[in-house]
């Protein structure tokens, strides 16, 4: 998270995509345009699970599996492993994610770049739950890590979308 260099991909539902613009520079070369659509995807893909991750739990091609209890860092949780099938940017990765037992909360998540893998790449707490408007989220992680400066908006000007 926040490694990435700016990008602003303006969508045009009807058409798919129109324009792409990275660092302020017009992107109008449709070669060009689409790698930086698929990057600016891929980063959305991945920054957006760090904060959506828990309400995407029952999408379509994520397979759930109840592990038993288990503790971490002097706790105790309920262990789901998510695996993914046929799904996303890496469909290989696999997560366990510890729950809180009594809250039903997810209190960390530990990755996995191979499902085969046994051991985590990291293991990373999702702590801090705030409302943000109506929704509950995990952001200003305490390792630092994930979403910082979560905002949530109802409406949005509409030359966000229109001036570059």
């Amino acid at each position: 998270m926040g490694q990435y260099p700016f990008y602003f991909v303006e969508f045009f539902w009807a058409q798919r995509f129109d324009v792409g613009q990275a660092n302020g520079a017009r992107a109008n070369r449709v070669a060009r345009r689409q790698k930086l659509l698929e990057r600016a995807k891929g980063i959305w893909v991945n920054d957006s699970y760090w904060l959506t991750m828990p309400f995407k739990l029952k999408d379509t091609g994520v397979t759930l599996k109840y592990m038993g209890e288990d503790t971490l860092k002097n706790g105790r949780y309920n262990i789901l492993e998510m695996t993914f099938a046929n799904v996303g940017f890496t469909p290989e990765n696999k997560y366990k994610l510890y729950v809180g037992i009594q809250d039903k909360m997810i209190k960390y998540w530990a990755y996995y770049n191979n499902a085969k893998k046994d051991t985590a790449n990291f293991v990373r707490p999702w702590d801090n739950y705030q409302k943000y408007g109506n929704v509950l989220l995990s952001a200003d992680r305490s390792d630092n890590g994930g979403p910082k400066n979560v905002k949530v908006v109802d409406d949005l000007p509409d030359k966000l979308f229109t001036d570059f």
